[in-house]
């Protein structure tokens, strides 16, 4: 690969820029285990799905502030490939839909971590789902979600027993209600929280 994409023996590769070259790498290397594709607008959806050929293979996925090819549609084609995802951080994808953290959660069952920050149209729909499919989760980053309640951190607390950080910072509709469950069901996890933001 060129300069702008480095590989190591453990399968690990970051590319930060020249995405257009983002084929040539998944080519050369096919047991890559991590990919970070982060902040790069020249990538097209049909390039986000082609990271789908890794499948199983791939744990670890970065795809913050791709906006251009990071879909709703790129989002569910890669949770139907990459089934054995551990790590998927989708961070300031602001026009990701519902659907595609649905699909995420029933095809990344394993999930352990997942970065959704600033994903502003994502709904307590998004959330609830993954509560109920991703037992395993120990992280879940929701800061800036606006449309994320105490619904949502409800049942987390009732289904995710691995958590152990919670972000709702920017969330206004989390309440302290919802920190009370969480404090109550799960102790044990540290919740991120703007205290002018509680009612």
């Amino acid at each position: 690969s060129s300069s702008s994409s480095s590989r190591s023996r453990s399968g690990r590769s970051r590319t930060k820029e020249g995405c257009l070259e983002l084929a040539q790498v998944l080519g050369s290397c096919k047991h890559m285990t991590e990919l970070l594709v982060e902040s790069c607008d020249r990538i097209s959806e049909q390039g986000i799905i082609s990271i789908g050929q890794l499948g199983p293979r791939l744990k670890r996925l970065s795809l913050a502030g791709c906006l251009t090819g990071t879909t709703t549609m790129s989002v569910i084609q890669l949770s139907r490939l990459c089934e054995a995802l551990t790590i998927i951080d989708l961070t300031s994808i602001s026009g990701l839909q519902d659907a595609a953290i649905w699909q995420l959660s029933r095809g990344c069952r394993w999930l352990q971590r997942l970065f959704l920050a600033w994903c502003v149209q994502l709904s307590d729909h998004s959330f609830v789902q993954v509560a109920r499919n991703c037992p395993l989760l120990v992280e879940l980053v929701g800061r800036g979600c606006v449309k994320l309640s105490d619904t949502s951190v409800m049942q987390l607390a009732q289904n995710c027993s691995y958590l152990q950080v919670l972000d709702v910072r920017g969330c206004r509709l989390v309440t302290q209600n919802g920190l009370d469950a969480m404090a109550m069901l799960l102790p044990s996890c540290m919740v991120l929280y703007d205290d002018t933001s509680l009612k």
